[in-house]
């Protein structure tokens, strides 16, 4: 069964000389069992507090960095939530799998 979460993406706007980080939000689906890692996130938290995240989030938000397993590669994202919720939720998610 997948979860769905909250995911933060860089996205560039401009040349290499005009560089800008900007930042979207979009929900991605994610296979419980294919999470290696999850550790708070608090780059994003201080992005967020110099308003540089997209508008709407809770200045009370708080980020998790999940490194998932794809094959012979990594991939690491993060989402809105903090780690027990996120934990919670990719437990959830296991526990309907399996039950």
């Amino acid at each position: 069964m997948l979860v769905t979460l909250t995911e933060i993406r860089e996205t560039s706007k401009g040349s290499i000389r005009d560089y800008k980080r900007n930042y979207t939000l979009s929900e991605i689906d994610i296979n419980p069992d294919w999470v290696t890692k999850i550790r708070p996130d608090d780059s994003m938290y201080r992005l967020l507090n110099e308003d540089q995240l997209p508008e709407g989030l809770d200045p009370r938000s708080q980020f998790t960095r999940v490194t998932l397993n794809e094959g012979n590669l990594g991939a690491s994202i993060v989402v809105v939530g903090d780690r027990s919720h996120i934990k919670d939720v990719l437990n959830t998610g296991k526990q309907l799998l399996k039950g």
